[in-house]
């Protein structure tokens, strides 16, 4: 059986590049039709979703979010959870640490989070040509893990 696996788009529509998670959530949900795939568009609020993902009960959760840590806009990388804690790297207002904690105190997962580095996170603005043209390799980052092969 296939591990069942969660996939969370974090951000803003509205704020530029914080849309990339939900902008790619959109993408997948075209490609990915697997009854083991959760693909949620969290937006700005992850922790409106805790218990859908709970009752889903994923051995993997893949989080993908804007993360400032002072790259080129559009770079993408793994984010190391442990360096997030007390820490507020992405643009909302609750911190991730917070909800990843409460998940991993309900389910046993693997985690993997992917940040994108953003160039403008203003209201009314259009995710930037740099944070676009990182979508479709985050996409082809998601899809391996999802069907598991290695990077």
């Amino acid at each position: 059986m296939d591990k069942k696996i969660v996939v969370c788009g974090i951000g803003n529509r509205f704020r530029g590049d914080d849309g990339v998670g939900p902008a790619l959530i959109d993408m997948l949900k075209k490609e990915i039709k697997k009854d083991n795939v959760l693909l949620l568009s969290c937006e700005s609020a992850p922790e409106n979703f805790a218990g859908k993902i709970e009752k889903f009960c994923p051995e993997k959760i893949i989080i993908i979010d804007t993360v400032d840590f002072g790259k080129k806009p559009g770079t993408i990388g793994i984010v190391d959870v442990n360096k997030i804690k007390n820490q507020n790297l992405s643009t909302h207002k609750l911190s991730l640490d917070i909800f990843i904690k409460y998940l991993s105190e309900k389910i046993d997962f693997e985690l993997i989070f992917i940040g994108v580095q953003p160039k403008n996170t203003e209201f009314s603005e259009e995710i930037s040509k740099e944070c676009k043209d990182s979508l479709k390799e985050l996409k082809m980052r998601v899809l391996k893990e999802i069907i598991n092969v290695k990077l």
